[in-house]
């Protein structure tokens, strides 16, 4: 702030149809831009497409589960395993629903939520729509797990 110092340049090529994402993440120290194409076309019917980017440099790898209304973490498989940072996980579809949000350290026992680097709330992802999430670190180190950041890539007009 208040200098004319470059932190951050690129040169992405973009599609005037496009539509992107754009993020400037790692450490101050070596700032980085990932310019990401969204998904703006419907994924199928009965199905939602989700994109996981890991920008959180203090929690190391994770696990993502997908927990559907009514079921406990137990009952489910994570969706995505080992996932690091930097990790752009590209377009997962999964059956649309209403689904709670936990990441939990690589390899931790889904027996609760009380190690989980993030539990959120109850969301539901509408049919055919396409989302974008992002970790990122707490905003101060003293705290422990993750944000999570939702970006709606698409809906349907309807």
């Amino acid at each position: 702030a208040g200098t004319r110092q470059v932190l951050s340049f690129a040169k992405p090529t973009l599609d005037a149809r496009g539509q992107y994402t754009v993020l400037i993440g790692n450490v101050a120290g070596s700032l980085q831009q990932l310019t990401l194409k969204d998904q703006n076309q419907p994924a199928p019917a009965g199905q939602t497409a989700l994109r996981f980017l890991d920008e959180a440099t203090r929690t190391g790898p994770v696990d993502i589960y997908l927990v559907p209304s009514g079921h406990s973490l137990v009952t489910v498989n994570p969706i995505l395993t080992n996932i690091a940072f930097g990790a752009n996980t590209g377009y997962q579809t999964v059956p649309s629903g209403t689904y709670t949000l936990v990441v939990l350290p690589t390899g931790a026992d889904p027996t609760g939520t009380a190690g989980a680097s993030y539990a959120g709330a109850q969301v539901a992802y509408p049919s055919t729509s396409a989302r974008t999430l992002i970790f990122i670190d707490q905003p101060l180190p003293t705290m422990s797990g993750l944000q999570v950041i939702t970006a709606d890539d698409y809906d349907s007009p309807g």
